[in-house]
């Protein structure tokens, strides 16, 4: 949850530099937000259809996808988290209409029609996540406190975690020269 507020703070603070690549709202007005069901199965399916993000005092919001349409408010860019095991996050821009469908797997996609370079920032992380598992871990297990009790275990989740680092840096820069991302969304 830290990590979120984290993230969703250094997105509110330069939420007056939306990238003019993808004509993004600029300033503090609310502005409608829309995620629209391309295939219908996917209301009656067993798919996580459970979303949310936090607003700008940090205040949690849910978004169902319970019809074809469902429209949300936000004011600045913000992480849409879906409530899946891996907790997969998409990064949004107040006003965008953001299409879903499933992949072979049955796992949601999510795009915009006819923005190819959105759509490959709204796909980054569902294809990190599935490489290198779930980025937050907001209910750490009573195993993982015993690996760090003590200075050895301490030392070796701290290798962990900077080997995991650096394979996702190398992720997102291999990840940036075969498709396209914007220079803000790879500063994030």
């Amino acid at each position: 949850l830290i990590c979120i507020c984290i993230l969703y703070i250094s997105c509110t603070e330069n939420q007056k530099s939306y990238n003019s690549e993808i004509d993004a709202p600029s300033g503090n007005r609310e502005v409608m937000t829309s995620l629209i069901l391309e295939d219908t199965a996917i209301l009656h399916s067993d798919v996580i259809k459970t979303f949310g993000y936090f607003d700008s005092v940090y205040f949690g919001h849910p978004v169902f996808l319970n019809k074809l349409q469902t429209n949300f408010i936000i004011n600045a860019p913000t992480f849409l988290g879906q409530a899946n095991e891996d907790q997969t996050f998409y990064f949004i821009y107040p006003g965008e209409k953001i299409n879903i469908k499933r992949d072979k797997d049955g796992s949601l996609i999510l795009f915009i029609k006819d923005n190819e370079l959105r759509s490959d920032e709204l796909n980054f992380f569902r294809l990190l996540i599935k490489k290198y598992g779930s980025i937050y871990n907001f209910a750490p297990t009573h195993s993982y406190h015993k690996q760090i009790s003590n200075l050895e275990g301490l030392h070796k989740s701290e290798k962990q975690i900077n080997t995991i680092f650096t394979e996702r840096l190398h992720f997102l820069d291999s990840f940036a020269n075969e498709k396209l991302l914007s220079k803000n969304f790879i500063e994030i």
